[in-house]
C-alpha cells in the first residue's frame, strides 16, 4: 500500500505542476521555488508531516533508512574486533581453494632487534600483481615515520 499511495501522490503533485507549467507563465525555477515554500508552509501547520508518512516518505525506525547503493550503513552498537586472518602458506600442502585477500600481512606490533631492522615473512595471495607495501609508526621520541614501496610479484 506504501507503494501505491507513494504513486498515486507523486502522480497528482507531477500533474499539478504540469498544469501550472501549461496555463501560467512561470517558469520551472520558479514553480521549484513555490513547491518548497509551499512545503514549509505546510510543515509550519503541522499537515506536512502526515502527508510525507502517508505518502511513504518518512523511513521507519525512527527514520533510519540504511541504503546499501550508496554504501551508508546505518550501524548500531558495536562489535569486538576480531584477529586478522593470517595463514601461514608455509606447510604442504598448499590449499586447494584460491586466496583473494586484499591485505595480505597486518601486524600491529613489529619487534625490531638492535640495528633497528626487521624481517617478516608473508605469502602472496593467489594472483600475481605487484604488492605494496606501507609500514607505519611512531619513533620512541614520538615522530611519526611512513615507508611505501612496490614490490612486482614473480
Amino acid at each position: 500500500m506504501d507503494y501505491f499511495n507513494a504513486f498515486w501522490t507523486g502522480g497528482l503533485i507531477c500533474a499539478l505542476v504540469q498544469i501550472l507549467l501549461d496555463r501560467t507563465k512561470l517558469m520551472p525555477g520558479r514553480i521549484m521555488v513555490l513547491l518548497v515554500c509551499t512545503g514549509s508552509v505546510l510543515s509550519a501547520v503541522g499537515i506536512y508531516q502526515p502527508f510525507a508518512e502517508f505518502a511513504g516518505g518518512v523511513p521507519p525506525n525512527d527514520g533510519v533508512r540504511p541504503s546499501y547503493r550508496d554504501r551508508r550503513y546505518a550501524a548500531k552498537g558495536f562489535s569486538l574486533c576480531t584477529e586478522f586472518y593470517s595463514p601461514d602458506y608455509s606447510k604442504k600442502p598448499l590449499p586447494d581453494a584460491k586466496d583473494y585477500r586484499r591485505t595480505l600481512y597486518w601486524t600491529p606490533k613489529v619487534i625490531f632487534d638492535d640495528k633497528g631492522e626487521a624481517v617478516i615473512h608473508l605469502y602472496n595471495n593467489s594472483k600475481k600483481t605487484v604488492i605494496a607495501v606501507e609500514a607505519e609508526g611512531i619513533t620512541p621520541d614520538g615522530k611519526p615515520v611512513v615507508w611505501k614501496t612496490d614490490f612486482k610479484t614473480p
